[in-house]
């Protein structure tokens, strides 16, 4: 995957319509990919998960597509700078899942790498796709986004349910991508900040449970919209919207050992609450001066 390629970048927005209307979690799925970097020894390791997003051009009837995933993933902590190229683990039209390889340009005209001004939001977005005609995916329109005041406007908040597929690293799947699907409820939908590694921060609240490769994921809300009463509501009419970005999971440390010896292990365990990034600062990345700008050059 080049930024500097054409035809990588843009797709019509008829490319796609099934995602539209889309209600399966089986179609939001297949907007999931599975992200890999190379290790010490050059071998390529799953590190998190992504997935695929549109963002509009009515006038110009073009879909620019971008890959969004926590930026942790991509974040390299010894050059304290993103790596110079990831790698998407994708399901091939043909058969078995096969690898992408998508390069990362943080500056000039064909940069492509995006984040949010506040350096606390762990979230990057990656313009670009894959080859439509070789790799088996989708994307998440628009349509089905919903942001803070969404919720607020729909009367969801703590007890909505919520699902999230993720990379799940015991079963990636040898053929294919397989990737899990987690629920929970929305267990905290705050005005103030949170904290986070000692950094207040917008975040989610939800009960459910966070490992190692779900960073990135897709959060979404899962529930059935206000009706007028008397209406009958099926099942298969509850409505799917992405509500955030899963970022990790909250620790209960506490030491243990004798603290005599100056030297006192740490055991933590799992909280049962994990933290997910607001779609709002999603949209807030997608729709700034610098990705504008970079739209409106093509």
């Amino acid at each position: 995957m080049r930024a500097a390629t054409i035809r990588l970048l843009l797709i019509s927005i008829f490319t796609f319509p099934l995602l539209l209307v889309s209600q399966s979690i089986q179609q939001i799925k297949s907007c999931v990919s599975f992200i890999y970097l190379p290790d010490s020894k050059g071998s390529l390791r799953p590190n998190g998960t992504g997935f695929f997003i549109g963002v509009d051009d009515t006038v110009r009837q073009r879909t620019y597509i971008y890959t969004i995933t926590s930026r942790h993933v991509l974040w390299d902590t010894a050059s304290k700078s993103f790596v110079r190229e990831t790698w998407l683990r994708l399901n091939t039209k043909s058969g078995d899942a096969s690898f992408v390889r998508m390069s990362m340009t943080t500056k000039g005209v064909r940069r492509n790498v995006f984040t949010h001004a506040d350096s606390t939001v762990d979230l990057v977005a990656v313009l670009g796709i894959p080859d439509e005609d070789k790799y088996d995916f989708n994307y998440i329109p628009s349509e089905i986004v919903r942001t803070s005041q969404d919720l607020k406007r729909l009367g969801l908040g703590e007890g909505t349910d919520i699902f999230f597929p993720a990379l799940f690293v015991p079963h990636i799947g040898e053929h294919k991508n397989y990737p899990i699907v987690r629920f929970g409820k929305l267990a905290l939908v705050s005005d103030e900040r949170i904290m986070w590694d000692n950094q207040l921060q917008r975040l989610f609240l939800i009960e459910s449970i966070s490992i190692g490769g779900h960073s990135g994921a897709p959060v979404f809300a899962w529930f059935e919209p206000l009706v007028k009463p008397g209406t009958m509501l099926s099942h298969e009419e509850k409505r799917i919207r992405l509500i955030g970005v899963m970022k990790g999971f909250f620790e209960l440390e506490r030491p243990i050992g004798v603290r005599e010896t100056r030297i006192i292990p740490i055991f933590a365990s799992h909280t049962g609450i994990s933290a997910v990034v607001p779609v709002d600062l999603m949209q807030e990345i997608l729709f700034s001066a610098e990705a504008t700008d970079v739209r409106n050059r093509d």
